[in-house]
């Protein structure tokens, strides 16, 4: 009966120091076959770019002339229409500022001349009028009103606040409005717009 027992304590002593021989090859095998854990990366910095275009940069009525009898003519591009004068409507279109960067921007115009300065006469108006020319484009800013017109300025109007950089969303529509006096001043006359962008 002792030595049965003692050759059953033997056997399980052998299992116990077998089973710690297999513990210890399994942690050496795995630490030689790669189970250790690694972690890799990818960057990359986005640049905002402020960025704006005029898709349509031209108003142009060509020759033309107050009517007889008339005091003055008014040039829309609303319509396009022509009251009073001879002006054409053929091809005259608002124009269109888009912002094409990749983010927000605020948008400050201002025009080269004043009405007087531009026209000469007696009574000469130059306006401008801003609406979103795709919907959502423009916040309308602290200098004017959308939808509304009013007398263009020498100096920076803050127009949208922001105007917007996501596709179907981001162009702003200029319409020109002039009233041109039966004395105005001779020739090719023109004036230059001017838009500004900055990040929003």
């Amino acid at each position: 009966m002792k030595q049965n027992n003692l050759l059953l304590i033997l056997a399980i002593v052998a299992v116990v120091v077998a089973m710690a021989n297999a513990f210890i090859a399994l942690n050496k095998v795995n630490s030689l076959t790669g189970h250790a854990t690694e972690e890799g990366y990818a960057n990359l910095t986005v640049s905002s770019t402020v960025n704006i275009n005029f898709s349509q940069d031209t108003v142009n009525w060509g020759e033309g002339i107050v009517d007889v009898g008339e005091d003055n003519a008014t040039l829309d591009t609303v319509g396009p229409t022509v009251t009073g004068g001879n002006w054409t409507t053929t091809g005259v279109e608002p124009l269109i500022l888009e912002n094409i960067g990749n983010v927000n921007a605020t948008i400050n115009m201002r025009a080269a001349s004043s009405a007087q300065d531009f026209l000469g006469g007696t009574s000469p108006a130059y306006e401008w009028n801003f609406t979103n020319n795709e919907a959502n484009s423009c916040t309308q800013g602290a200098g004017v009103t959308l939808g509304s017109y009013a007398s263009t300025s020498t100096s920076n109007t803050e127009v949208c606040a922001p105007l917007n950089y996501l596709t179907g969303q981001n162009s702003l529509q200029i319409d020109i409005r002039l009233t041109v006096p039966y004395n105005s001043k001779i020739g090719s006359l023109s004036d230059t717009i001017t838009a500004e962008a900055t990040a929003a």
